[in-house]
């Protein structure tokens, strides 16, 4: 198997470069899994979540992952 990884991405008009995943988790969504990533850009903390059956990356607040 492969795995995702989340080089960079948007927030607002900033692009920013992922340069550590601190930490990753899943969890079930009905009979699916969702991919979290805890990433850092040197110098904020971010949540990355992958939904494989939508393809689609988003960001998610810290408090809420």
């Amino acid at each position: 198997g492969g795995r995702a990884r989340q080089l960079s991405f948007t927030v607002g008009a900033q692009s920013l470069t992922v340069g550590r995943i601190n930490f990753s988790w899943t969890e079930r969504k009905g009979r699916g899994l969702l991919y979290f990533f805890s990433v850092s850009d040197g110098r904020d903390t971010y949540c990355l979540c992958f939904e494989p059956s939508a393809l689609s990356w988003r960001l998610v607040p810290l408090n809420s992952a």
